[in-house]
C-alpha cells in the first residue's frame, strides 16, 4: 500500500462522524481498488505494530485486548477483545446448575450474544488475540501483516511463525522496538556491574570514572540516538554506537573523539570546540578504561548485525 493510499484511508476515517467502523472504511477502499482492476491482487503486505493490554495488572485479568496498528499511518486496523467472564453465564450456572438440561437449553439461546469467548490463562490472551487477528487479516482487511513491530516479548511472534498464517513463502518478520532495545542496553550494563561485583571487582559507585546510574542513562540515550539517526545504514549505526562509548571513556591525555558528527551542532563537545577553535577543554563524566573495557563487551552484544538490522524503522511500540 502506498503512502498516498494510506493517507486517503486516514482522511476518510478522520472525517467519518461518527466513526462507525474502521474496518468498514478500510474494506471500502480495498473493494474500490479491486474494482478498478479485477486482476490486481488486493492483499497488500504492510508493516504493523502489535500489542496487548489487560483490564488490570497481573495475570488474573478477566478481559484482554490485542490491537494492530498500521506503522505508516498510526491508524488502528483491527482489534480483538477477549473475555473470560459474562455475568449472565455465571448467574445461570449457579441458578440452573451448569451441566443440567435447563442450563443447556438456556445456553443454546444465549450463546450467539455471549461475550465470553476465551478459556485459558490471562497471560496467554495477547498470543490468542494475535492468532485471531492475523488469521482474518486477508479476509477482513485485504492485508497481510508481514512486518510486526512489537516489544521484547517473543511468544506472540513465535506463535505466528508456528501457525504459518500466510504459507511457506510468506514468512512474517519481526522489527525491533527502539525503546525496548535501548532499555536492554541499560539492563545489560547494570547486570555487568553486578557480575563483576560478584568477582570482587567494582565498576560502579560514586567515584569519578565509575559506571554510575547517570552514566548508564547517558549511554542509553546515546545508543537510542545512534539508532534513530542512522536507520538506513546499519554500518553507520554500529559506528555511531561505539563512538558514543569511546566518547564517554575519553580523557584529556587519551582523546577518543573520532567518528563523531562535526560542526557547531555536534553532540560531541570536542568536535564543537574544534569547530569554534577552542584550545582548552576538559573531558567530563568519563568512564575509566577499566570499566570501559567491560562495557564494550555488553555494547558489542547489542550491536550484532542481526540485532541492529531489525531497527530499520526506528519506531517505538529486539535485540538478542
Amino acid at each position: 500500500m502506498s503512502a498516498k493510499e494510506s493517507i486517503s484511508i486516514g482522511d476518510d476515517i478522520l472525517t467519518e462522524v461518527p466513526i462507525d467502523n474502521v474496518n468498514d472504511i478500510i474494506q471500502r477502499h480495498t473493494n474500490k481498488d479491486s474494482s478498478d482492476d479485477d486482476e490486481c491482487n488486493i492483499n497488500e503486505n504492510i508493516s504493523v505494530s502489535y500489542d496487548g493490554t489487560w483490564q488490570k495488572r497481573g495475570h488474573t485479568s478477566l478481559y484482554g485486548i490485542g490491537i494492530v496498528v498500521d506503522v505508516l499511518t498510526g491508524l488502528v486496523i483491527d482489534y480483538e477483545i477477549l473475555s473470560k467472564y459474562r455475568p449472565e453465564c455465571t448467574t445461570a450456572k449457579r441458578d440452573l446448575v451448569e451441566h443440567s438440561a435447563d442450563f443447556s437449553i438456556w445456553y443454546k439461546i444465549h450463546k450467539p450474544e455471549c461475550s465470553e469467548n476465551y478459556v485459558g490463562s490471562s497471560n496467554a490472551m495477547e498470543v490468542k488475540a494475535a492468532e485471531i487477528l492475523w488469521t482474518r487479516s486477508v479476509e477482513n482487511c485485504g492485508m497481510r501483516y508481514m512486518n510486526v513491530l512489537s516489544d521484547g516479548e517473543s511468544k506472540t511472534y513465535q506463535h505466528l511463525l508456528e501457525l504459518d498464517v500466510y504459507g511457506d513463502n510468506m514468512k512474517i518478520s519481526k522489527l525491533g522496538c527502539l525503546n525496548h532495545v535501548a532499555k536492554r542496553l541499560g539492563t545489560g550494563l547494570r547486570n555487568k556491574g553486578k557480575e563483576w561485583r560478584s568477582k570482587g571487582v567494582t565498576i560502579g559507585g560514586r567515584k569519578e570514572g565509575s559506571l554510575k546510574e547517570s552514566m548508564i542513562l547517558k549511554l542509553t540515550n546515546f545508543y537510542r540516538k545512534a539508532i534513530k539517526d542512522n536507520i538506513l545504514d546499519v554500518q553507520k549505526m554500529k559506528t555511531a554506537i561505539f563512538a558514543s562509548l569511546f566518547h564517554t571513556s575519553s580523557t584529556d591525555k587519551a582523546s577518543k573523539h573520532n567518528n563523531y558528527p562535526t560542526g557547531v551542532t555536534s553532540w560531541c563537545f570536542y568536535q564543537r570546540a574544534n569547530n569554534e577553535k577552542q584550545v582548552s577543554f576538559v573531558n567530563e563524566d568519563k568512564v575509566v578504561s577499566a570499566s570501559s573495557g567491560k562495557n564494550t563487551a555488553c555494547v558489542s552484544k547489542t550491536c550484532k548485525q542481526r540485532a541492529v538490522g531489525k531497527m530499520r524503522l526506528g519506531k517505538n511500540p529486539e535485540c538478542k
